[in-house]
């Protein structure tokens, strides 16, 4: 019996929409004193109180206009996130603008910033005066050892001359 298959599957909830329309023929061709005819009355009452609405709309016109609505929500969503995202970007450009300090003349010597260009000038020329005076020093040191090289030349091509004698 086909159709008490589709009945037990109508009850469980497990009937798809097509075997739920085959089993509203076979119930509608019933006859009174047949043993499924209480459905029969059941399905024609589902039938007779069916919301004009749900007439004037079925499932797929609803399906349609939840997706539309979807997608213009999520057209609006992207949008604010994009504003919300743009606003941000300008305040933060704006507020690191203004706590930035001014960029003036300064010089930072030993970790510490100094605007006054006199005193910069200063510490420029107390700096001037030790790298001239390490670089005399240098030079110094330098002369001092193309003395020594000039002299161990010397001993080394006397040592030579003297061994070459021999």
């Amino acid at each position: 019996m086909k159709i008490e298959h589709l009945i037990e599957k109508y009850l469980s909830a497990e009937i798809t929409p097509d075997e739920e329309r085959e089993l509203e023929t076979q119930l509608a061709l019933l006859q009174e004193d047949e043993e499924f005819y209480e459905y029969k009355q059941l399905f024609r009452y589902f039938d007779d109180k069916k919301c004009e609405k749900c007439e004037e709309l079925p499932a797929e016109r609803w399906i349609g206009k939840l997706e539309t609505t979807r997608k213009k929500n999520r057209k609006w969503l992207v949008l604010a996130g994009g504003i919300a995202a743009s606003l941000l970007l300008v305040l933060s450009i704006v507020l690191n603008v203004e706590h930035r300090p001014k960029l003036e003349g300064y010089v930072v010597i030993n970790g510490t910033r100094i605007n006054d260009p006199v005193l910069a000038a200063k510490y420029v020329a107390e700096c001037d005066a030790e790298l001239q005076e390490m670089m005399r020093y240098s030079d110094s040191i330098i002369e001092k050892m193309e003395m020594m090289i000039e002299d161990t030349d010397n001993e080394l091509s006397d040592w030579e001359t003297a061994n070459e004698e021999e």
